[in-house]
Order: C-alpha cells, then sequence, then structure tokens
C-alpha cells in the first residue's frame, strides 16, 4: 500500500500552465544564431557524420541521411550526393581524407557485395564507388589517407577467414585515377581498432591485438612501418606497449605534435577491470620504438570521451569523465590537462568550468591547435537544459586560459551537439577556428547540421552568460497545485517540461491522473542551483478509495506530506520537471 502510494504520487506530480514566456522574464541571448551555417538538414539522430579540414582552412562534411543516402557539403554548402536513397547498398562506416579541391570518402557495404567502397568528389570528375576491400570481409572501421599525388590509401579491417587471427588489419592503394596499385588487399597486421600516423615520408600503421591465453589474458599494441609510397614493403612488427586484456576502444587513437607520434587509448585494470588508466606511448623516431606514458592524475576515471592536440612541444588533453572519478558516467565534468614535453609527463587535471555549472553534465570535449600558441576546447554542456556548444581559449598554449568557459550561438529549441565519433573542430589557418555541430530536436529523433566560424578576436570575446532567478517560481508552483486541485490537466501537462511532451502524449499521461486527491499546499523552501530549482513543499494529498483486484476497498486520507519537486529553467520560462518511480529506479526525461 505505501509503495503503490509512492509510485502514484510521484507519477501525480505534474506541471502547470501554458508553456509562453512571461513579459519581464529573460532567457539566454539566441540573437547569433544567424552565425550558424547550415550544413545538412534532418538527419536521423543516430547517423553517422565526419568532417574534414583541407589546405586552405575550409571544411568538408559528409552525412548519412536516411539510408542508403550518403551525401558530401563542399565549403561553400554545395551539395553532391554520393549514394542515393534509392542506391543498391547497405552502408555503414564512415572516413573522409581531402586532396586539394577534392575529397575522398569510404563506407563499407554489405549490398551489393560485401566491401569497402571509395568514392571521389569536387572540382576533378567524380569517382566510384570502387571496391577495394576484397575477400577481407570488411567491417565497418576504415581510415583514408591521401598522398601528395592525389591518390588515396586505405585502411580497414576485417574478419576474413582461414587466417591465424580472427580480426586482421588490411590495406589497398588507389592512384590519381582510382585505379588499384595493390593486386588485392595487403595484410598489415593482426588486431582491431586500425590507426595509423602519416609524416615525413613515413606511413605506419596501428592495431590493438587481444590475446586470450589462459591462465592469463593479454594483449599489445603494434606498429608496422614503410615508406609512404605505394607498394613499398612494411617492416616487421614492432611492439608499442603492451595493455591490459580489455582497453576502451572508442578511446583509441593516434597524433602527431610535431615530429613525435604517439597513440593513447583507457586501459581496464583490477579483477573487475574498473581500474582505469590513461596510457599509451610516444616514439621520436618514426615508430621505430616507443616509450610509454600515463596520465596518472586521471586513474579511476570511467572516461566518457577523450580528446588531445600538440603543438610539437606542448600536449594537451580534454576529458570527460565523472567527477568523483569512480561515480556515474551520467554524472560528468571536463578535465584539462597538460604535457610541457609533448606527452612524456602529465600536470594534474584542472577544471575550467564555471563552478556554478557542476550540476550539469559534459560530454564529447574535443581540442585543437589553431596556430603554434592558439588552443580551444569545445564541448557539449547540459547547464541550460538544452544541450549547448561552449569553450575555452588559450594564447599561450594552455599555460593560461583566456576564456575558460565561453558561450557560443545556439538555435532556439534546439539541443546543439558534439558527435563523439566526427572530427569536427578545424583550424582556419588565420588563428580562428572551424566547429560543426548537431542541432536534434526534444525528441532526439533528428538532427541538423551547422558550421560555425570564428575568429581570433571573436574566440577571445565569449558571448554573456545568462544564469536565471527565482523570478515567478513561486507563481507557478502556485498554479500548478490549483491546477491538481481542480483536475484541469491539460494545465498541468503544459507544464512540464518540453523533453517529456516531446515523449509522451496527453492521453498518456492522463492515465496515470486522477488517483490522488489533492488539499492545500505550502511552499517551505526554494532553493536555485543554475538553471533548477529544487523546491521542498508541505502538500495535502491521499489516494481516492477503490476497490482493488480482491475487492477490498482501499485508499487513504488526505494529510499533510513533505514533497520535493525540481522545476528548471527552460525558454525563458519555469518548468517543473517529470520524474517517475520505476522498478529500476527513477527515471527522468532530461539529460542535465
Amino acid at each position: 500500500m505505501r509503495n503503490h502510494f509512492s509510485t502514484t504520487f510521484v507519477l501525480a506530480a505534474a506541471l502547470l500552465a501554458a508553456g509562453c514566456t512571461q513579459q519581464g522574464l529573460q532567457k539566454a541571448d539566441d540573437s547569433q544564431a544567424g552565425r550558424l551555417v547550415a550544413v545538412a538538414k534532418e538527419l536521423p539522430n543516430s547517423e553517422q557524420w565526419t568532417a574534414t579540414r583541407d589546405d586552405t582552412g575550409q571544411v568538408w562534411t559528409a552525412w548519412y541521411g536516411q539510408k542508403p543516402a550518403l551525401t558530401l557539403t563542399q565549403p561553400d554548402g554545395k551539395q553532391i550526393p554520393l549514394l542515393a536513397q534509392d542506391a543498391d547498398a547497405a552502408p555503414s562506416g564512415l572516413a573522409i581524407a581531402t586532396s586539394g579541391e577534392n575529397v575522398w570518402a569510404a563506407y563499407r557495404s554489405k549490398l551489393p557485395v560485401r566491401d569497402v567502397f571509395l568514392q571521389r568528389a569536387g572540382q576533378l570528375p567524380q569517382l566510384g564507388p570502387i571496391g577495394v576491400s576484397g575477400d577481407t570481409m570488411a567491417l565497418a572501421r576504415m581510415k583514408l589517407h591521401v598522398r601528395e599525388d592525389g591518390g588515396v590509401d586505405a585502411l580497414w579491417y576485417g574478419e576474413k577467414p582461414g587466417l591465424e587471427r580472427s580480426y586482421n588489419v588490411f590495406m589497398r592503394s588507389l592512384d590519381a585515377e582510382g585505379k588499384p596499385l595493390d593486386a588485392a588487399p595487403q595484410l598489415v597486421l593482426p588486431g582491431i581498432h586500425p590507426l595509423w600516423i602519416n609524416e615525413g615520408g613515413k606511413q605506419g600503421v596501428v592495431a590493438w591485438l587481444y590475446d586470450a591465453k589462459p591462465p592469463k589474458e593479454q594483449s599489445s599494441v603494434m606498429v608496422r612501418t614503410r615508406e609512404a609510397t605505394p607498394g613499398a614493403p612494411f617492416g616487421s612488427p614492432v611492439l608499442v606497449r603492451k595493455t591490459t586484456a580489455s582497453i576502451v576502444g572508442p578511446l583509441f587513437t593516434t597524433l602527431l605534435s610535431g615530429k613525435r607520434w604517439l597513440t593513447y587509448w583507457e586501459a581496464q585494470y583490477g579483477d573487475t577491470q574498473s581500474d582505469y588508466l590513461v596510457e599509451g606511448a610516444y616514439s621520436d623516431d618514426q615508430g621505430a620504438s616507443w616509450q610509454p606514458f600515463e596520465i596518472a592524475s586521471m586513474r579511476g576515471a570511467d572516461i566518457t570521451n577523450m580528446r588531445m592536440a600538440g603543438n610539437g612541444k606542448v600536449l594537451l588533453a580534454a576529458i570527460a569523465a565523472p567527477r568523483d572519478f569512480k561515480g556515474n558516467r551520467d554524472d560528468t565534468e571536463l578535465y584539462v590537462l597538460r604535457s610541457a614535453d609533448n606527452g612524456a609527463t602529465w600536470g594534474e587535471a584542472i577544471r575550467l568550468r564555471d563552478a556554478k555549472a557542476a550540476y550539469a553534465n559534459v560530454e564529447n570535449p574535443k581540442i585543437a591547435f589553431l596556430d603554434e600558441n592558439r588552443v580551444v576546447v569545445i564541448w557539449q554542456d547540459w547547464r541550460e537544459m538544452r544541450a549547448r556548444v561552449r569553450y575555452a581559449y588559450s594564447e599561450d598554449a594552455g599555460e593560461t586560459w583566456k576564456v575558460k568557459d565561453g558561450r557560443l550561438p545556439f538555435i532556439a529549441e534546439r539541443n546543439m551537439q558534439l558527435y563523439w565519433r566526427a572530427d569536427d573542430v578545424f583550424a582556419d589557418g588565420e588563428g580562428g577556428v572551424n566547429i560543426v555541430m548537431e542541432a536534434a530536436n526534444d525528441a532526439f529523433a533528428s538532427k541538423d547540421l551547422y558550421r560555425l566560424h570564428l575568429s581570433a578576436q571573436e574566440l577571445a570575446q565569449p558571448l554573456p552568460d545568462f544564469w536565471p532567478e527565482e523570478g515567478n517560481l513561486r507563481q507557478r508552483v502556485a498554479q500548478f497545485w490549483d491546477a491538481m486541485r481542480a483536475e484541469e490537466y491539460q494545465k498541468t501537462y503544459a507544464m512540464y517540461e518540453p523533453f517529456f511532451r516531446t515523449k509522451t502524449t496527453f492521453r498518456s499521461y492522463m492515465t496515470d491522473m486522477g488517483s490522488i486527491q489533492y488539499g492545500e499546499t505550502k511552499i517551505d523552501e526554494i532553493r536555485i542551483d543554475g538553471y533548477t530549482a529544487h523546491v521542498k513543499e508541505t502538500v495535502e494529498a491521499g489516494i481516492r478509495a477503490f476497490f482493488d483486484a480482491g475487492g477490498k476497498l482501499q485508499g487513504e486520507d488526505v494529510k499533510p506530506r513533505a514533497m520535493e519537486s525540481v522545476w528548471i529553467w527552460i525558454d525563458g520560462q519555469w518548468y517543473r520537471e517529470y520524474k517517475q518511480e520505476r522498478m529500476d529506479g527513477m527515471h527522468k526525461y532530461t539529460s542535465y
């Protein structure tokens, strides 16, 4: 009986009144939305996209619409179809690389045959699709590198049967006209998560090799290098570093910082594989030998995303991880770390965000050097209830930060997101930055892509921030309970935050209404925390009499009860957050 009341009572805690902004209330300024240039419209929210920078600093973007449709957007906004909506294809995975004013794109398709296909588009005549993976049983993870001669090297991993290992990394090269330069795909390394580094006429292919050899499991990161010319032989495999039996695959990557080659990942130690550690290795002789490094100050942090960038002297890392390191991954903070010796040793993690935003999560941090000293960090931030992309900016390679927590233009009633898999922040060649971001609706069913350019001067002058005050919150709370007593449920439904209303129809909402009888209410305390308000109330409530399945009369008298609700500031108004008690805990529709 007590549990029934608790669940029903929480369900009945609805929000009130029309969602229109009242005169005099303020909200964050969205007048700079016109700075965002549309790249693509109405992508399914889960679909993949990525971007790249050409030699002039311009940004090209490739994206999936309603599959199998695949489109390339040029820097001038012109869209080039690579796969039509009715194409005989089942694509997945995506990689692009630029060659002058042209782009090579790669994807894996299971139709008409299972293959990695390459296409070229841009100023030169369009080429492809060209199948390159042959009988390697390619999987949907690939990389591209465009050579100085305009040709392209493709890297992927597959599950070709009959080999010593279940998964292996393969490579194939095409000339500038799209003709294969190899008779068949070349097996480079056993392993998964294929990566590479291309620098100074040398090409290194990196992969993670997992070995299950009882009684102890082992794994390692390996590299093979060659001269960066088609047909050049690869040298013998070189051990980069032994690793734990498991690593967090999406965080495994490579980068160049000056002439230093680096690769890094998050290892998982301990019997439960929950003792996390960022580790990696670097090479100063183009992959011939490697020195290990680790970021000890982040030990134990279950990282959700991580990116690094360097200028040849300084290496910086931007990391999203739980605030107490061992906590819930839904309770994340932004950490920035600096290595003054290009990755060999690391300083302590620092937090750049305003302390007032500590209640809100961070996702998908990215980082880029814009020149030798200017560096920008961007991240997806939930402090305003709808996601916003924010940034930090340094003019001395991260030693100090001119802007620690800056606002960027956004589109009202949209969630501005960063895609964890995409490359999306690029130097423009003049000290400024180009950023590609998503704008999703509140149901997170579809998204648009936008590009934003900021000069160095604009980066140094962030848009003004806004923090809500109590305003008309007491009036809103009173209106809510007035409507609940009067059983005016259309009003209470309208007062729920939009994330709930976009996923719950009024008809569905009504199935939980009517069983609770309400009397007088009193606000005991209001605590404003950023864009949230915690309201403690005394509410007279009881369960209306009803007959249960066994014919027994049930119910509970109206009496004072202590409640606490959360209201959120969105669209210039306070809305009540909908929470629902379920078997697996409290469910909510917001993401902060």
